[in-house]
């Protein structure tokens, strides 16, 4: 669900810009994920209580672009990273209206080209 709303916020962005300016725009991935759920042979029922996402390892300076309570990028980031932020505060607006208003990623925070809500 995640990746398809990054994946039409991409395609709208790509049908609006001039072939010019979208490359002035973020090219942003969410990091792969995975449920991880403990089990063996003597267990088949994962009564072990506990589930884990699991996510891609984000290697670069982690960077905070929205908190959960604001609709505008964090305060404190450098030039780049506010793009990003102002960036990703439109991709949460065209979320909302490409999902009649039912849902859109917030959180957002990463590094390089990835991102996470966790």
């Amino acid at each position: 669900m995640k990746q398809t709303l990054l994946r039409d916020e991409r395609i709208m962005v790509s049908r609006s810009l001039r072939k010019d300016v979208e490359n002035l725009v973020p090219r942003l991935r969410l990091v792969r994920a995975a449920l991880a759920i403990p089990a063996d042979a003597n267990n088949l029922n994962n009564n072990f209580g506990a589930d884990y996402l699991v996510e891609e390892r984000i290697i670069d300076k982690f960077v905070k672009y929205i908190n959960n309570n604001q609709t505008v990028p964090a305060h404190g980031l450098g030039s780049k990273e506010a793009d990003t932020g102002w960036f990703l505060c439109f991709v949460q607006h065209v979320q909302y209206q490409l999902s009649n208003e039912m849902v859109y990623i917030s959180d957002f925070q990463g590094a390089g080209d990835l991102l996470t809500d966790s």
